[in-house]
């Protein structure tokens, strides 16, 4: 959704979404997932913190870089369609189904 605004993504490697993203309209911030989760771990959380920091002050500090980024992220929004994700895992799932052909 934020894609097919025109809003740049900003966000953390937690989740495999820099399997999905680009340099050209995101950011993408490591993230640490002890160190949200153990107390004792808790410095690299700050140190995780400070980098989403800094990322969105680049980000806000070149406009139009930014505006850039935004054109970017709405022709990506508009080539990741959900019908065109879903028949590309509906393929995918199929090919694993069925073996090499």
């Amino acid at each position: 959704e934020a894609l097919r605004a025109g809003l740049p993504i900003l966000a953390s490697d937690h989740s495999g979404v820099e399997e999905i993203l680009s340099p050209g309209f995101s950011r993408i911030v490591g993230y640490d997932a002890p160190a949200m989760l153990w107390s004792p771990w808790r410095g690299a959380s700050r140190r995780a913190s400070r980098g989403l920091a800094a990322a969105l002050r680049e980000l806000l500090g070149d406009p139009v870089e930014l505006e850039r980024m935004g054109c970017r992220a709405r022709e990506a929004g508009e080539r990741m369609s959900f019908a065109d994700t879903s028949d590309r895992l509906a393929d995918a799932a199929l090919a694993l189904a069925t073996g090499p052909s």
